[in-house]
């Protein structure tokens, strides 16, 4: 399947193409979602396929799914109503996004520079790993000024993650803002100073 299973969702729909291999058509894709104690919480199909030409077959996946882990399974049946059934993999919904707290920085900010590059530590805490994290530095404007990352952070061990000041920004205020998106698309912006 494309995207491949396993895969993370953020709650929305989501389409994969699934693409089988078949003895025999045409046949009939009947389509199971299993939540993690092993109900089945939605089922798709039967959808004919009558030859390779209509593979991969695009199956979405339902928006509105609760939080958790789930397996999708296909059934094809022949004319005959024999079947076989394949586990295709699992997905995780996570609708919630990363918690970032106690965000700090070495040297602290609000700082003053001279114009010249500067790095500072960033140290923060995640109710959840791995996050993307990506800095996005803005004038008094709320112009972007420069963007850093996405930067993959596994676990808390690779904190405190740095961010480098460009030289020769012109005289002014600037804001530092961090996003944290996790492996659903999920995001948290945090207003670092």
């Amino acid at each position: 399947s494309k995207p491949s299973l396993p895969l993370f969702n953020n709650g929305s729909a989501q389409t994969i193409a699934i693409n089988v291999s078949s003895s025999e058509f045409p046949i009939n894709l009947t389509f199971l979602i299993y939540n993690s104690t092993g109900s089945i919480v939605n089922t798709q199909g039967a959808f004919i396929i009558n030859s390779t030409t209509n593979l991969p077959f695009n199956y979405t996946i339902p928006a509105g799914l609760a939080d958790g882990n789930y397996t999708l399974n296909m059934t094809a049946t022949d004319r005959a109503s024999n079947t076989n059934t394949t586990a295709l993999g699992n997905f995780t919904i996570d609708t919630s996004r990363p918690s970032i707290t106690n965000a700090t920085s070495s040297p602290p900010l609000p700082l003053f520079n001279n114009g010249s590059a500067q790095t500072l530590a960033i140290n923060v805490s995640s109710s959840e790993f791995p996050i993307n994290i990506t800095f996005t530095l803005y004038n008094s404007t709320g112009g972007t000024i420069t963007t850093q990352g996405p930067t993959t952070i596994n676990t808390s061990s690779q904190l405190p993650i740095n961010f480098t000041i460009p030289a020769s920004l012109a005289d002014g205020n600037y804001t530092l803002n961090m996003t944290a998106t996790d492996r659903s698309g999920n995001t948290n912006t945090t207003a670092l100073g």
